[in-house]
């Protein structure tokens, strides 16, 4: 089960509309994962753990999950540019293919104990 975090920021963009949400790296939903670690988390380290996934041409069925998804991407780390990257990617996936696509996990190391939670 996904963590809560994940959950509700899909929640948040599907509220704002998800067609205007994938493939945009500043959404209402990153804006508030921005302020609440800005807020609230200081001094705790975050990893983001982003997988870009899309629909599986027909030529790609042997890669492809029991979804008939293929990853195109996984990006791991914190930097505001790495997640303009996967955005990018996503972006360029969506023009692509389907528009069908699974975005960002988020997820939280505490720098004290090294632990996820």
């Amino acid at each position: 089960m996904p963590p809560h975090g994940f959950l509700r920021s899909h929640e948040i963009s599907a509220l704002y509309g998800i067609d205007r949400t994938l493939g945009v790296a500043d959404t209402p939903s990153r804006r508030l994962i921005n302020q609440a670690h800005q807020r609230f988390l200081t001094g705790t380290e975050i990893v983001f753990v982003m997988l870009v996934r899309s629909a599986a041409k027909p030529n790609e069925a042997l890669k492809a999950d029991s979804h008939g998804m293929i990853t195109g991407g996984v990006y791991i780390g914190n930097s505001d540019t790495l997640f303009e990257q996967a955005t990018e990617l996503s972006r360029r996936l969506i023009s692509l293919r389907s528009p069908r696509y699974i975005p960002a996990l988020c997820t939280c190391r505490r720098k004290s104990t090294g632990h996820f939670g």
